[in-house]
This record gives structure tokens, sequence and C-alpha cells, in this order.
């Protein structure tokens, strides 16, 4: 796909997913960009952050479409709580996301 533009969710602990959720309940409208971060975990943040977002979870770049939703490369974290994740597991986690 042409002009796709990634976004990566970054340190699961921070404000990253709120902001993603906050500008993306702002404008949707955007059909090329996806995220590459943990799906479970985002839905999780999303959803006590009290924001409903369409989201899809893919494995690879070809399988995000032009549509009026969020897609979600996952990348694999282990977390016990929706903002609590460890330091070692999330710097892991951080160094799949940009492979």
């Amino acid at each position: 796909m042409n002009n796709l533009i990634a976004i990566i969710a970054g340190e699961p602990n921070s404000i990253n997913s709120e902001i993603i959720a906050k500008a993306w309940k702002k404008n949707n409208k955007f059909k090329n960009i996806f995220i590459i971060g943990n799906y479970t975990i985002l839905k999780k943040q999303f959803l006590k952050l009290g924001i409903k977002i369409s989201m899809i979870k893919i494995d690879k770049i070809e399988d995000v479409k032009r549509e009026k939703k969020l897609f979600i490369i996952d990348i694999p974290l282990k977390v016990t709580s929706t903002f609590n994740a460890s330091f070692i597991d999330t710097k892991n986690y951080i160094l799949k996301s940009f492979n």
C-alpha cells in the first residue's frame, strides 16, 4: 500500500495510548494510519480511558485496509495491569516494535 503512516505505540506505561486514542477520536478520517503495538493492552487502555475505537488486530502491513478502523500490528507483551508493565518486558517490547 502507498502512503501508509505507522505509529509506534511506545512505552505501555506512558500517555502514548491516550494521545493516540484522543487524536483518533477527534479525527478518525485517516484511512492510511496503523499502530505498531500490543493489541490487547491498547484495547484495555482505551476502555479504561472511556474511548471506544473500532480496532482490528493484524499480523503484517499488507493487512491494513483503507477503512475507518484502527489497525494494530500486534507485538507480544506480558502485562499484569493496564498501565503496568515491567521494565525488562517493556524494553523488549519497544525493540520488537521498531524491528
